[in-house]
């Protein structure tokens, strides 16, 4: 899964500051491991992508289906965005997923911010 996952690339693009882009990195262990013997999923893992430190923006999930209707097991990916910039990413430089950057209500504590985005 290590290996599938160092295939992705993905660029954090600034909406603050124009033509802002930074090259994400791969974090060197997976976030979580799981393994779901009974059902569909035979193994599964999540990276995660930093632009600074180790406080993922982005999160890749990699899963080995079972596939029972091809017979054959059959990788999977899945990504989502935890930042409000935008997000692009490649997979053996391919597009294959991005996300705007966003703005939306905020609300700032001690050690980290939520905010809400409407799509309206």
């Amino acid at each position: 899964m290590k290996e599938i996952a160092g295939r992705f690339t993905a660029t954090l693009s600034d909406a603050t500051v124009a033509d802002r882009r930074q090259e994400m990195r791969l974090l060197p262990r997976p976030l979580y491991r799981y393994e779901i013997p009974a059902g569909d999923v035979l193994d599964g893992a999540v990276f995660g992508f930093t632009t600074n430190g180790t406080n993922p923006d982005a999160i890749l999930v990699v899963e080995l289906d079972a596939a029972p209707v091809t017979g054959a097991p059959q990788w999977k990916f899945g990504l989502a965005g935890m930042t409000t910039g935008g997000l692009s990413v490649k997979f053996d430089g391919d597009d294959v997923w991005s996300k705007p950057s966003v703005t939306g209500t905020a609300a700032s504590f001690d050690t980290w911010t939520f905010f809400w985005h409407d799509p309206k």
